[in-house]
């Protein structure tokens, strides 16, 4: 076998070297290897020499792609905490001298008051009853209760100040910075290059030169007596008979040679595989770590307000009851008829009774602060029960993989009793929704007939409603789109996201920390290749509008940039910036912006320089807690967001390019998903809420106004879950909204209200899917099937 390379001779054999084995614990004299050597050897640190240019050029390719990588996140991480400690350090600066005034004012105000005293030594010519005066108010003035307190108040606020050292959020953020910094990097330098290079281009080579000599067994078939050396293959021959001699002569088996070789392969697989759950289990209870950190932060921090603001509030009810104590001295002259009557009442009662009386005064004082207490309590309750909710969200991506691999293997062994089963509900689904377009029609029939009846009947406003009326209800009955299952393809691994390029040929879905890139020909959808990169759950897909190219985000806090170059799709970009999972991501329709929302409670617009690089050119800070999902409208002039602080945010971009924010809406729950169905009107979908709202544009108030329309929906068993953003598709005039385990497929009518036409029960609240931009198929994958199931748009007649 000659090299093109360089001829080389084994100093073992004295045969000419075929391979090099890069294996670090051997002398350079042992790495070139020949023929011989390489006999029953199968160690991946092997490559041919044929190979070692491709080797050569592909590891120092991936050598600088992993070095500008690291280099990248050490300059973001840099200029975060750069940032931040000159911030803090302006922000330490202020609290320092606001407390050391606050010390000095003291200090003054001090030395004032022992002048006074002095001086009020030296006046002794006040007359006894003068005296006596002073005691009485000194004993009870309400100003002189006041001033006591006021002697204090410096306390508070010097507290106050050295409080938010003690609490300074810097300092933490600083920290959460260096330790992502310090795992982010360690991450990528166990990246190997070299173990990826061999595990990708060597394996068949190794196997290839492994030996050829057949296994020896000391077993004999049972029915010829004589040496085993081959397997029956089929899958109907019992598991003791599957050992075979040269007499046997099964239809299809397998030499010990190939089995030997296949069981290689299979252990390489689990090998790399049980490699990855490890670090996929690190990763993953490090952000349960994380999660778990923070809600017994925030608890504290809840319970430290609750106990302070109930101080406040002791305070106050102190000085009302000094105030009450000030009063009982007023002197009767001052009062009138009715309040001497009022306090003889009380005088003609029984000790016992002027004891309750008392009493029930005290207790108004203090009703207050308690029901006030109770309400902080109650509250603190309902956000406690949040912060769970959110460790349970993250939990739940791992729940399924913990689960017995027997649930799934039964899944698929009683696929058809599944279908049926799946086939009953759809028809259940179907059953409950025409009944509910049965009783509107049937209402607006009788709406009908009431106006007939009536004298104004003659009205041509009258007649133009029931014109509009009669049209609906036709137009419903002849245009009820439904998406109709037409193929299934398993997927074990967890998809979080899904995506379809412009003219819907590539479809692209999260596959643990990776993305599934396939082809997608009219429902028919073929996998091609796994794109690696993010070092976590990959939950934000997005594709361009008119180009094939996207973007994807992780629960690693990072954003890849992906592009379509001679047939091969490339991370062109990372872009870091965000201190928490990446929720929800959007492309502008003219490809110029990124449009990224997080957990960390901001939304990040995102540009490409000169040098078609993506920078950070703004970021929106207006949201208070989680930002959950962002739209922007058909114009896209106009962006909104909501997220867990319950409020739901549009903002406007003007000439220069800037998001500036135009609206604030407070609701009473959070919302998780929402869509702007055009330029002027906005579907929202809360948490909680059995509903779908809707906002639209008021031109007398030039504000988005909540619509009197809106649409119920069924009550989840599952759960409630963000991800799978509401699409709104103009071509088919369709809302798809996901609800808890059910999936909306909400139409247009003549109106311009959208209304159900299909309630697609999936089975499971962890679902995930998208729709093609013509909006003529839905894919849609969940965690109790494990499964992409592809629908198709069917208009019912």
């Amino acid at each position: 076998m000659s090299s093109q390379i360089f001829k080389v001779e084994c100093p073992i054999h004295n045969s000419e070297v075929i391979a090099i084995n890069l294996n670090p614990n051997i002398q350079l004299s042992e790495m070139m290897q020949c023929i011989y050597c390489l006999v029953g050897n199968t160690s991946r640190s092997i490559i041919p020499i044929r190979e070692i240019k491709k080797f050569i050029e592909n590891f120092i390719t991936l050598q600088q792609q992993k070095s500008d990588e690291i280099n990248q996140l050490k300059e973001t991480y840099l200029i975060q905490l750069l940032d931040n400690l000159s911030k803090m350090k302006k922000e330490i600066i202020n609290i320092f001298d606001n407390g050391i005034n606050i010390i000095q004012t003291q200090l003054q105000f001090n030395r004032e008051e022992e002048e006074k005293l002095k001086k009020n030594k030296e006046v002794r010519d006040i007359s006894i009853n003068q005296q006596i005066q002073q005691i009485i108010e000194y004993q009870y003035s309400y100003c002189q209760q006041q001033n006591n307190l006021n002697d204090l108040i410096f306390i508070q606020s010097l507290s106050k100040e050295l409080q938010q050292i003690n609490n300074f959020e810097g300092i933490q953020n600083c920290l959460d910075l260096l330790c992502d910094l310090k795992k982010q990097y360690q991450m990528k330098n166990e990246f190997n290059i070299i173990d990826k290079l061999l595990l990708k281009e060597c394996d068949k080579q190794i196997l290839r030169v492994n030996s050829s000599e057949t296994p020896k067994l000391n077993l004999v078939c049972q029915h010829h007596q004589k040496e085993i050396i081959m397997i029956d293959m089929n899958e109907n021959v019992y598991k003791q008979m599957r050992l075979c001699c040269i007499e046997c002569m099964p239809e299809i088996y397998w030499s010990l040679t190939k089995c030997k070789e296949k069981w290689q392969i299979f252990e390489q697989k689990k090998r790399i595989y049980l490699q990855q759950q490890i670090f996929d289990m690190e990763v993953q209870y490090e952000q349960i770590r994380d999660q778990n950190k923070k809600i017994e932060q925030q608890i504290i921090d809840q319970l430290k307000g609750i106990r302070i603001q109930f101080e406040d509030t002791l305070a106050i009810n102190k000085q009302k009851i000094y105030s009450n104590i000030n009063i009982q001295n007023e002197d009767w002259i001052n009062l009138n008829q009715d309040q001497i009557l009022e306090r003889v009442e009380i005088l003609i009662k029984s000790e016992e009774s002027q004891n309750q009386i008392i009493h029930n005064e005290y207790q108004q004082i203090t009703d207050y602060s308690l029901k006030l207490l109770q309400e902080q309590i109650k509250e603190l309750n309902v956000q406690q029960q949040h912060l769970y909710d959110n460790l349970r969200s993250t939990l739940c991506h791992s729940q399924e993989i913990s689960k017995s691999a027997s649930s799934s293997d039964e899944s698929y062994i009683n696929d058809n009793d599944y279908q049926i089963h799946k086939n009953g509900n759809q028809f259940r689904n179907n059953q409950k929704l025409q009944e509910l377009i049965q009783i509107q029609s049937q209402e607006q029939e009788m709406r009908i007939q009431r106006i007939q009846n009536d004298s104004n009947f003659s009205s041509p406003n009258y007649f133009d409603d029931i014109q509009i009326d009669k049209e609906n209800i036709e137009y419903k009955e002849q245009c009820m789109i439904q998406y109709q299952i037409i193929s299934k393809y398993s997927q074990i691994q967890n998809c979080y996201a899904i995506s379809f390029n412009f003219d819907q040929t590539i479809m692209i879905s999260g596959c643990q920390n990776d993305i599934a890139i396939w082809q997608f020909n009219d429902g028919k959808i073929q996998h091609i290749i796994d794109l690696q990169g993010h070092s976590n759950q990959v939950i934000s897909l997005k594709f361009s509008a008119n180009k094939n190219e996207f973007v994807s985000g992780s629960t690693d806090k990072s954003i890849r940039y992906w592009e379509l170059i001679n047939n091969i799709w490339v991370c062109k970009q990372v872009l870091l910036g965000h201190k928490r999972q990446i929720d929800c991501l959007l492309m502008s329709n003219k490809n110029n912006q990124i449009l990224s929302c997080s957990c960390d409670k901001t939304i990040r617009i995102w540009t490409k320089n000169q040098q078609s690089q993506w920078f950070q050119v703004q970021n929106l800070t207006n949201h208070s807690a989680y930002v959950r999902c962002i739209s922007l409208n058909k114009s896209q002039n106009l962006l909104v967001s909501c997220g867990e602080d319950k409020l739901i945010l549009i903002w406007e971009l003007n000439k220069s390019k800037v998001w500036n924010l135009i609206q604030s809406i407070k609701n009473d729950d959070f919302g998780y998903r929402l869509c702007f169905i055009d330029d002027l009107k906005i579907a929202w979908q809360p948490r909680s809420q059995n509903k779908t709202f809707f906002y639209e544009y008021d031109t007398n108030t030039n504000q988005f106004e909540l619509d009197q329309h809106h649409i119920v929906l069924q009550q989840s068993s599952e759960g409630y879950q963000n991800f799978f953003p509401s699409i709104y598709n103009e071509e088919k005039q369709v809302l798809i909204n996901k609800h808890g385990q059910f999936v909306y497929i909400m139409k247009m009518n003549l109106s311009h209200n959208l209304e159900i036409s299909q309630m697609i029960d999936i089975g499971h609240y962890c679902n995930y899917g998208s729709l093609t931009n013509d909006g003529q198929f839905l894919v849609i994958w969940d965690e109790k099937s494990k499964c992409l199931q592809v629908r198709q748009a069917t208009f019912k007649k």
